[in-house]
């Protein structure tokens, strides 16, 4: 009888909607919207650019010559600039040797001046470091490390 009674009741529950059934359907409409909504946006985003690869300019081949001596011309450019304008305990200090970090790391490198970029970077970021403490003697040595070997 017990177990007849306890069939019986498991039996209604079952029939009941729990409120977890009650909002799947609601769940699945929210989400194949934002889904909808996505692909729209995206493809706004995509359409607003020009992806065209007919209309890229392919990037002319290099030799080693040509690459080496615009590599020496753009870092003298960037170098001179830089000693020239750049102020130890100038506000803009940091802000032009951060923008001379990344300008040297964007730079193409030829094979042969790499070790001596790396540690012109390896400088730059040490007078980051350095300036930040205010450690100004190490940042003026740096400096002076950096204009002896351009």
């Amino acid at each position: 009888m017990a177990t007849q009674k306890f069939v019986k009741q498991i039996k209604e529950t079952e029939r009941r909607t729990s409120p977890v059934t009650a909002v799947m359907p609601l769940l699945l409409i929210l989400a194949v919207a934002l889904s909808a909504a996505y692909l729209v946006v995206g493809y706004q985003l995509a359409s607003s650019r020009d992806l065209s690869l007919a209309t890229a300019q392919p990037q002319p081949v290099q030799t080693t010559a040509q690459l080496e001596k615009s590599y020496q011309a753009k870092l003298a450019l960037r170098l001179s600039d830089y000693l020239q304008t750049a102020r130890v305990a100038d506000e803009q200090f940091l802000a032009k040797t951060q923008q001379l970090k990344e300008q040297l790391l964007a730079l193409l490198v030829p094979p042969q001046y790499r070790e001596k970029h790396l540690a012109l970077v390896l400088s730059l970021e040490k007078i980051e470091t350095e300036s930040r403490k205010g450690n100004w003697l190490a940042v003026t040595q740096e400096m002076e490390k950096i204009s002896q070997e351009r």
